[in-house]
């Protein structure tokens, strides 16, 4: 059963969905996590899948906090949007701070 579990949560390895929650919301999230700023509107779509709402932002947020300068700021700003919750002015708010972005040396 864990094996499984697992193979569900591997990108491409099986379905999150038939997982029970909060699992199949963590899967989801695991998914979002290993995608690339070229799967943007995939990763959307798997965003809108997450049921609970602090992953689903919590998800958002990591994933632009790797991603936010590899993709156009309105394409950003319409993620947030999706990622719905009271605090999706927290994720915009982040996406123009430039002096919270990290630079790779």
């Amino acid at each position: 059963m864990l094996l499984s579990a697992l193979l569900a949560c591997t990108p491409g390895g099986g379905e999150c969905s038939t997982l029970e929650q909060p699992d199949r919301d963590y899967c989801y999230s695991d998914r979002i996590e290993s995608m690339g700023p070229e799967e943007l509107d995939a990763v959307r779509e798997v965003v809108l899948a997450i049921e609970d709402p602090l992953v689903r932002e919590a998800s958002v947020l990591a994933w632009l906090g790797v991603h936010a300068d590899s993709v156009p700021l309105e394409e950003a700003e319409s993620l947030c949007a999706v990622s719905g919750g009271e605090d999706s002015w927290l994720c915009k708010r982040r996406l123009h701070a430039a002096h919270l972005r990290r630079e790779e040396h």
